[in-house]
């Protein structure tokens, strides 16, 4: 196993009451080279307060924190800015990892000489564990311009590969997937590992709204950011579209 430090960045909004789940699977790692950096997105409950209590004892976690609200891809930047390892791996404050994760991952990169990794992931919620989300072997740039096949907690991305790592902002829920999107278009593929190291939880709370504004911001990902012809990006919305319609039978 490589001896390098893994820096993991944790967004949080209002998170008190999942907070402390995610920073507890972190510490619980049997790879112990890491840093978390929760960067706190001017909540308005305890997060912070949680979040400081873990920072309290142990100095790999650091508590920073955005000036104003301005979104998880812009709370994620902050943290990247702020990164000290060679590797970077993401969790949302609502996810958890099981306690392998970074060491499987690892050996699993170092093993390919891959620069960007996921994992398999499964999600949960209050009625207990669900399905599996598996991942494939591998995804390229036009694997993806169908549709994201990637969960955000379960990325590890090596910075010698990637020297540059920014989450674009204003896209909502694909501001991860347009950054996949941006390295993989110079420096694919993506290289899964079939097993799910990440409890993905699901919320109730999703809306018709909030879907629409997702098929936007997709179109806005293929137009503006990949500069797709329209008959291209309609091509490649229809993949997209027909994937969700999978996802919602599943």
């Amino acid at each position: 196993m490589p001896p390098d430090m893994v820096s993991v960045v944790m967004p949080v909004y209002n998170g008190e009451a999942f907070i402390a789940d995610a920073i507890a699977s972190v510490h619980a790692q049997t790879y112990c080279d890491w840093q978390l950096l929760v960067v706190d997105d001017c909540s308005s409950d305890s997060s912070v307060r949680e979040a400081q209590r873990w920072c309290d004892r142990d100095p790999r976690i650091k508590v920073l924190r955005t000036p104003e609200n301005a979104g998880s891809s812009a709370a994620r930047n902050l943290g990247l800015s702020q990164r000290t390892g060679r590797y970077v791996a993401f969790l949302d404050a609502d996810d958890v990892w099981v306690p392998a994760k970074l060491e499987k991952q690892l050996r699993f990169m170092t093993s390919l000489g891959a620069g960007f990794s996921f994992t398999a992931y499964r999600k949960f919620g209050a009625k207990g564990q669900g399905g599996v989300v598996g991942a494939d072997a591998s995804v390229s740039w036009r694997d993806m311009l169908k549709g994201n096949r990637i969960g955000c907690s379960t990325v590890m991305l090596d910075t010698r590969v990637f020297p540059r790592i920014w989450f674009p902002t204003g896209l909502g829920r694909q501001e991860d997937y347009a950054l996949w999107l941006s390295l993989l278009r110079g420096d694919g593929p993506a290289y899964g590992l079939d097993e799910p190291l990440v409890l993905y939880r699901v919320h109730a709370t999703s809306k018709s709204a909030r879907k629409l504004r997702s098929v936007m911001a997709q179109w806005r990902v293929y137009r503006d950011l990949e500069k797709l012809s329209r008959p291209v990006a309609a091509w490649y919305m229809a993949h997209y579209a027909f994937r969700g319609v999978l996802k919602a039978l599943l």
